[in-house]
């Protein structure tokens, strides 16, 4: 599953020192737009991490799709068309 790729784990861990990881997953036909960053109390000090992960897979299909559509269609219709 999604939630056991290592690259999480990274970010976790990345995060947990103060950074902020983006990243885009995609597995089983899913795609998710992923983003982890520290949870800092009052003080400042880092005391945990918050993952937000987005399931961007329709959008990422549709996007497929023109790019698909811009390589094989558009190069074959007659100037006048466009």
């Amino acid at each position: 599953a999604i939630l056991s790729d290592l690259r999480l784990n990274d970010g976790v861990q990345l995060a947990l020192k103060g950074q902020i990881h983006k990243s885009i997953l995609s597995q089983d036909n899913q795609a998710f737009n992923v983003v982890i960053q520290a949870i800092r109390d009052e003080n400042e000090s880092i005391v945990g991490a918050l993952a937000i992960l987005t399931d961007i897979t329709e959008s990422e299909k549709l996007e497929q799709l023109r790019r698909d559509y811009v390589a094989n269609v558009l190069p074959h219709r007659p100037p006048d068309t466009l």
